[in-house]
């Protein structure tokens, strides 16, 4: 069932501007606060969300939660409906490479739908996609929560 958006080129909204979204929804360790990292408008619209306070730094690698908040529900080849898209994934900011480790998909109401651990090996991070904005705004934490 999992999709590969994190790939899918994308634009932001403004350089280094950076939206800040709260969530009503107590879930994935209850990360309040989202910060928007990009927008997508290909064949399905999207904003991509990173959460500060999941990110967590082992030398050159961060982890960290990702929301995808898609505008139109979203119909999965298996008939499951879904609004968001929460990705933990692992960037290795020396290498520019990305991995994901675990999705979980939410409906409009908010009803988790479907979820699953994936083992992928590191890839390559595209420029100008979806990963490589989020690789560039886990990369430029600090460590400042």
């Amino acid at each position: 069932m999992f999709v590969s958006v994190l790939a899918c080129a994308s634009r932001p909204v403004e350089e280094n501007r950076f939206e800040i979204v709260k969530t009503a929804r107590a879930d994935e360790k209850s990360y309040g606060i989202w910060y928007f990292v990009t927008k997508v408008e290909k064949d399905r619209k999207y904003r991509v969300y990173v959460a500060k306070e999941s990110i967590s730094i082992t030398n050159d690698e961060r982890r960290s939660w990702s929301k995808l908040l898609f505008d139109q529900d979203q119909t999965d080849e298996d008939g499951t409906k879904y609004k968001e898209v929460f990705i933990y994934s692992t960037v290795n900011c020396a290498n520019r490479t990305y991995s994901y480790k675990s999705a979980r998909f939410y409906n409009s109401l908010g009803e988790l739908v479907f979820s699953e651990k994936i083992s992928q090996e590191p890839v390559a991070i595209m420029p100008d996609s979806v990963s490589d904005h989020v690789a560039k705004f886990v990369c430029a934490y600090s460590g400042e929560k």
